[in-house]
């Protein structure tokens, strides 16, 4: 009797730019699986700002000794050697990868497949499956259309071949603005008719500003005890509105 194998995920937090909350995602969503017991690895490919290795790192631990599994690793996916991490990151066996990728790395990716071989980035689906993982798009949504450019230039190259996930980050919506343009969009509708789903993150308190990413995800940094029941109501609002896409984001 054949036993049916459970693929590994890997979730590639992502948006055309930066700037639309992608490091805060991440370190959220890997907080959340870790508590729940999810050996989730986490891979910072912005050396250059690098927020979710900073916030997720053991404090005190040289950068070599940090264990993506644990804390967070960094790296510079615009350098051609150090992009060979994001491959390497599935050759660990990781049940769980998340993947905070700078704005627009796209590109990046594409150029680790030569000229001619395949349909360059397109294969990567492909590549993950020969790993035993499962891609998941995490495209962060704002205001900014900037922001959004690439989400049907990955649905083009992917197909149904990777799961989509929409983020809309309410923070980063502010007055005189609104997407629209994403919710009546050509964008979207290819997004639904994947199977893609959609999720909202809340608005972080303007309290909470002053502690940082490292402040949202451990509470010793904070205080006062008035933000630190802010921050809780903020995590548990970003919990309520994540755990659909848990299936998606963490081996089962």
């Amino acid at each position: 009797m054949n036993k049916t194998i459970i693929p590994g995920r890997h979730a590639l937090i992502t948006s055309m730019k930066g700037g639309p909350g992608k490091s805060t995602t991440a370190c959220i969503l890997a907080t959340d699986g870790r508590l729940l017991g999810h050996e989730v690895a986490v891979y910072a490919a912005d050396a250059a700002a690098s927020t979710s290795y900073l916030a997720l790192q053991a404090q005190g631990l040289p950068e070599e000794d940090q264990d993506p599994l644990r804390t967070a690793v960094r790296y510079d996916i615009r350098d051609p050697e150090e992009a060979l991490t994001f491959m390497r990151a599935m050759g660990t066996g990781a049940p769980s990868i998340l993947h905070d990728l700078p704005g627009g790395a796209h590109g990046t990716l594409a150029g680790l497949f030569p000229e001619g071989y395949g349909t360059g980035f397109g294969e990567l689906p492909g590549v993950a499956a020969a790993y035993g993982y499962r891609l998941t798009v995490l495209h962060m949504i704002t205001a900014d259309t900037a922001h959004n450019a690439s989400v049907e230039t990955l649905i083009t190259e992917f197909g149904d071949a990777v799961d989509y996930v929409a983020a809309l980050n309410r923070g980063l919506i502010t007055r005189g603005h609104s997407i629209d343009f994403w919710q009546r969009g050509p964008a979207r509708s290819k997004l639904l008719a994947m199977g893609g789903l959609e999720v909202e993150l809340p608005r972080i308190s303007g309290h909470l500003f002053p502690y940082g990413l490292r402040g949202l995800i451990d509470e010793s940094v904070i205080a006062d005890r008035f933000h630190r029941h802010l921050r809780h109501l903020f995590i548990e609002a970003c919990r309520e509105e994540l755990e659909p896409i848990f299936p998606l984001v963490f081996k089962q």
